[in-house]
């Protein structure tokens, strides 16, 4: 086995089955001589430059365990060795049973082509990491044989149930897939412009998921940034949104074998920092809301930017096509309504009165009440130079209706 670097610098090891004591020797005293010259013990861990010997094959980082002879490590040393040794097979447990359903030799199908919707490279980049992570426990481990000390085992510890996942293996864990407990404070910090070392805090960004009878139920709490508002729908109009700031929430996903997934249940409150939604920039915005049974009821919603200010409460949910009500009144006294303009037609039906959707306010003479298609792409009614719910006795909930053909045939902007 023979490992060439690229560095012309790096030691040149070659062990075979056949080497001979002689080459052994020659070999112990080559390793031993560039060892010392780069280990010592405040600089141990840069010195043995896991990084670097985390990218070797793992065949040859046990090579490490014959060639390897330098000075006996401290206590300390080999605290911090088994430490990183129990992470790393820690790690590998996880990343064999991802390797077990989605890797390039995968036993789960439809895991692994929803993967490669993703990415599809990402079975091989599963594999890749599983062998990496494996690799990286077994040269620790093998340095620390090396050296006379104990390596570390967590096999005592394998107690917990494989996944019932179609091609999981049923054996003993380290870790349970189907409940993940994820810090992420690390990384808020690793994104942050603030300095640490000039006394900048960080909040936690903290994930909980645990995934049940095709449901995953995860819960959030810290900040978020750059998050897409395909994520959450898949409208258009919403779908290109981009939200920053931080959240505390739950979430319900169903995941049905065949159909895509569907959100199922949502609770809790969010503070947008600058963010843009629906095309709308929004410097800042505070949410209270739930979503249940198919109905979203939002308890409390504050949005400023240079194009909007909302305050008020809406209460969404299912309706059937071709019928729409009020769903939000905002500070000016217009109505905003959940028909879209694609089930509108030319002519909306409101409290009584048949309205021609016009385009702007200037269509109308001062004091008439006009319909229009708002920013949202839904019918907005409202009253020029006056308070649209005042003037027609709405309240959310009031229907917003298209007007029949015949009665909407020649009609004028308002009646």
């Amino acid at each position: 086995m023979t490992r060439n670097g690229s560095n012309t610098d790096a030691p040149h090891v070659s062990v075979g089955a056949s080497a001979d004591a002689s080459d052994s020797a020659l070999v112990d005293r080559d390793v031993e001589a560039k060892w010392r010259s780069v280990v010592g013990r405040r600089s141990f861990l840069k010195g043995v430059g896991l990084a670097g010997a985390a990218a070797l094959p793992g065949s040859a980082l046990f090579a490490s365990e014959a060639v390897a002879r330098s000075a006996a490590l401290t206590k300390g040393d080999v605290a911090i060795l088994r430490f990183l040794a129990a992470a790393e097979l820690i790690e590998s447990d996880l990343w064999q049973q991802y390797n077990e359903l989605g890797g390039q030799n995968g036993g789960n199908p439809a895991y692994m082509a929803a993967l490669s919707n993703l990415d599809g490279d990402m079975p091989q980049y599963i594999s890749d990491n599983t062998d990496d992570e494996i690799s990286h426990a077994a040269f620790l481990n093998a340095y620390l044989r090396s050296k006379g000390a104990k390596p570390v085992n967590l096999n005592e510890f394998r107690t917990l149930p494989s996944s019932k996942a179609t091609g999981a293996r049923d054996k003993g864990r380290l870790t349970n897939l189907q409940s993940l407990d994820v810090d992420t404070s690390w990384y808020v910090r690793y994104r942050s412009t603030k300095n640490p070392d000039l006394g900048a805090s960080f909040p936690q960004a903290h994930i909980a998921m645990e995934m049940r009878d095709r449901a995953l139920r995860s819960t959030f709490a810290g900040p978020f940034e750059h998050l897409p508002g395909s994520l959450f729908t898949e409208k258009p109009e919403l779908a290109d949104s981009t939200l920053n700031g931080s959240a505390d929430m739950s979430v319900t996903v169903l995941i049905p074998a065949e159909e895509p997934a569907k959100l199922n249940a949502f609770a809790g409150t969010a503070t947008l920092a600058p963010s843009s939604i629906a095309g709308i920039a929004v410097e800042s915005a505070q949410v209270d809301a739930t979503y249940a049974n198919d109905v979203a009821e939002i308890r409390q919603l504050t949005v400023a930017g240079p194009r909007v200010e909302l305050v008020g409460r809406l209460p969404w949910g299912p309706r059937e096509p071709g019928v729409g009500r009020v769903v939000h009144i905002d500070r000016f006294g217009n109505l905003i309504s959940d028909l879209p303009e694609a089930e509108a037609g030319p002519t909306v039906s409101v409290a009584g009165l048949t309205l021609n959707l016009v385009r702007t306010y200037e269509d109308v003479e001062s004091g008439q009440v006009l319909a229009y298609i708002g920013s949202a792409g839904t019918v907005e009614v409202a009253v020029r130079d006056g308070h649209a719910a005042r003037r027609l006795q709405l309240l959310r909930g009031a229907p917003v209706l298209p007007a029949p053909r015949e009665e909407s045939a020649g009609k004028s902007p308002y009646r």
